[in-house]
């Protein structure tokens, strides 16, 4: 939950508190669709704060 800005804020935070190089993430959506497109835009998000640095 949360804005895009916000998950990839969160994601670098655990990355460097737990010094890892990967993340499993899983969400749980019962609606195939939804949960699809929850997956596309945490991609989205976190491709655009790549390509920002």
């Amino acid at each position: 939950m949360g804005t895009p800005s916000e998950l990839v804020e969160r994601l670098y935070s655990l990355q460097v508190e737990y010094d890892n190089d990967e993340f499993l993430l899983v969400t749980p959506i019962p609606d195939y669709e939804q949960r699809l497109y929850s997956y596309q835009l945490i991609t989205e998000a976190v491709h655009a704060s790549c390509h920002s640095k």
